[in-house]
């Protein structure tokens, strides 16, 4: 089994973000004191990164790198999904296998069949840690900063906004960069015990020997190419990356076609996505009536909630979570710590709040389904001879869709009505799969919204066979 790296990586929100429309975002109406401290995540490294290989005697090559960044939901906890994230590594590993990790004679055959080497990553959302900000939550911030009101100033939990701000900035970073091989353990502390949260990356230069330099070329991202994994509200955060990145994209091509792009989307895969109109689902339904509609528990619902958690030993909440809620073991795990973390709950509640208000009916235009970038590179400009730059492509941005039979946050209707509108539009030119679960059978319920917690293998398998398909076609 694969070792997940669980390290941290440092995100800064906003900075150089273009908004939906591709310009910068409107400043935030109270600001959040950040602090140093990184952002947990989880990631899954290719077992031979960065190794050069040959085919047929020619002369070496880079694999060609992707990197699978995966988005979660609400609560946005990288944890959950490390049993999902840990099957795919395995799936891929038995279908791409890295050059030189056989023996014997299989070594050599890897070094001639692998052409494609996958790194996995998966960060939680903001403020769902409680060292990634500073101030608590509700907490006046130091200063003599006021509103409108001429109230100081409270520090507030991060909108939906904030959190597509920090994917971007987040996987332009890491596409840029690369992921480090730190050694670290399952929960999210640093192996060697320091607990500083100090930066784990690389820019890769010492994995590959300078390849793209000693080849006359400069060396512009890490990875080749993104594939974007998203689930619940992070499949809506998925899509607005998509959706940014194509408007900065074509903005380029019109204004200076060798603008370098910070990463290349390859295709967006989207997890039981809460996309579209979820305050009309089941459980967005709920939460309008007793909370977003409700004037006073829209201002103390997190209050009321963690008073009532602060009540019970973080062991007795555990077995009510395994024993009574029916999670794993490692789930369990991972909500005990949510539920007494100083802000999580708050910061749940905030965005829960703030995705039923933003994602209403579908905002993003036809181009973006159908878009198909062959910005092909001109091999015979070399930077390194004087003449012309190498460009960033991808080759047409895909996108898969998995929703459930019953998801309680999305309702049916919005389901059936997606679909449709993807097949009327759009047809073939929108290159979009959608597939509706159907493995439940009478008594047997199918996969459930929260699939990380009981369904991780079969999800994962579905995803691997997205991925064939995308590499198949490079």
């Amino acid at each position: 089994m694969a070792t997940p790296a669980v390290t941290s990586i440092s995100t800064d929100t906003g900075s150089g973000t273009p908004n939906a429309k591709g310009h910068q975002p409107p400043p935030r109406r109270y600001p959040v004191a950040r602090s140093k401290n990184r952002i947990p995540c989880v990631q899954f490294l290719s077992p031979g990164r960065g190794t050069s290989i040959s085919k047929g005697g020619s002369s070496p090559r880079a694999t060609k790198r992707i990197l699978v960044y995966f988005i979660p939901g609400n609560p946005g906890l990288a944890g959950y999904y490390t049993p999902f994230l840990e099957t795919l590594r395995g799936l891929l590993d038995g279908s791409y296998p890295s050059p030189g990790t056989g023996t014997g004679s299989d070594a050599a055959d890897r070094e001639v069949e692998a052409s494609v080497e996958f790194d996995l990553y998966a960060q939680n959302l903001l403020g769902f840690d409680d060292a990634d900000h500073e101030i608590p939550f509700g907490t006046p911030i130091p200063g003599d900063g006021r509103d409108g009101n001429g109230q100081k100033q409270e520090s507030l939990p991060f909108s939906l906004e904030d959190q597509i701000c920090g994917v971007w900035d987040s996987l332009a970073a890491i596409v840029r960069s690369g992921l480090g091989d730190a050694s670290t353990t399952v929960a999210g502390t640093r192996a060697d015990g320091d607990g500083d949260g100090d930066q784990q990356t690389t820019n890769g230069d010492s994995e590959t020997g300078n390849e793209e330099e000693e080849r006359g070329k400069p060396k512009r991202h890490y990875y080749d190419q993104v594939i974007l994994l998203g689930h619940s509200v992070g499949a809506y955060i998925g899509m607005e990356i998509f959706h940014r990145h194509h408007h900065q994209l074509a903005l380029s091509q019109q204004t200076d076609p060798d603008q370098e792009v910070p990463f290349n989307l390859l295709a967006g895969m989207m997890l039981f996505p809460t996309i579209w109109d979820i305050a009309k689902s089941p459980n967005g339904l709920k939460f309008d009536r007793l909370i977003r509609n409700n004037a006073f528990m829209s201002n103390n619902a997190h209050k009321i909630a963690k008073w009532t958690v602060d009540w019970f030993p973080s062991w007795v909440l555990k077995s009510v979570v395994r024993n009574v809620m029916g999670f794993s073991d490692h789930g369990a795990e991972v909500t005990t710590n949510f539920l007494t973390s100083r802000d999580g709950i708050h910061q749940a509640l905030y965005l829960a709040r703030d995705e039923m208000g933003s994602i209403t009916e579908e905002k993003w235009e036809r181009e973006m389904w159908e878009a198909r970038h062959d910005l092909e590179q001109d091999e015979s400009k070399v930077v390194g001879e004087g003449e012309g730059k190498t460009k960033h492509w991808t080759q047409g941005d895909r996108f898969f869709f998995l929703f459930g039979k019953k998801d309680h946050w999305v309702a049916d209707k919005t389901r059936d009505a997606f679909i449709e509108k993807r097949k009327t539009e759009h047809g073939e030119r929108g290159r979009v799969r959608v597939l509706v679960d159907e493995t439940g059978c009478g008594e047997k319920p199918g996969i459930p919204h929260a699939f990380c917690i009981h369904h991780s293998e079969v999800v994962a398998e579905r995803v691997k066979t997205w991925i064939d398909e995308i590499v198949a076609s490079l």
